[in-house]
């Protein structure tokens, strides 16, 4: 792989399976220079994975983080949880893209004194983005419910 192109890091063993997202992101992020900013990559998800196509109840999208950083390194993980953001601090990550929404619900603060202020408060300080795809990768075309179609035999009639 060439030294300038941007770099997958998984850490989820059940996502190594998630093979549509897997195979997506190598395509999209491994194979092509220094993006230019997030949401140059941004963009090439949700052309194929929309946001439209979430759940109205579902919190999709870039949820934490700057459109214009650069992207280097991408961490992809199922969902993002202390250590997560301790190991991407640590790996300088740029991008973590996790399947299930890190903030879900209203939160009426953001600071120290709880976990996901913290870890909100943790990106922000290390210029991670925090990008979320949930029921919109699952019911895209060739998104997650596909591929699980596909792995158990069923075909589309």
């Amino acid at each position: 792989m060439d030294k300038s192109a941007t770099k997958i890091i998984i850490i989820d063993d059940e996502l190594r399976s998630n093979a549509p997202l897997i195979v997506f992101l190598q395509q999209h992020f491994e194979k092509v220079e220094l993006y230019k900013n997030a949401s140059d990559g941004i963009k090439k998800i949700e052309n194929k994975y929309p946001l439209n196509l979430a759940y109205d109840w579902d919190n999709v999208g870039l949820l934490v983080g700057d459109f214009d950083n650069k992207i280097k390194k991408v961490l992809v993980t199922l969902e993002a949880n202390e250590s997560v953001v301790e190991e991407a601090i640590q790996k300088n990550i740029d991008l973590i893209i996790t399947h299930h929404p890190f903030i879900f619900r209203k939160m009426n603060k953001i600071n120290t004194k709880d976990l996901k202020g913290r870890l909100i408060h943790k990106l922000i300080k290390n210029d991670i983005a925090l990008y979320s795809m949930h029921t919109n990768f699952d019911i895209a075309f060739d998104g997650l419910n596909d591929y699980f179609m596909e792995v158990m035999g069923f075909e589309n009639t």
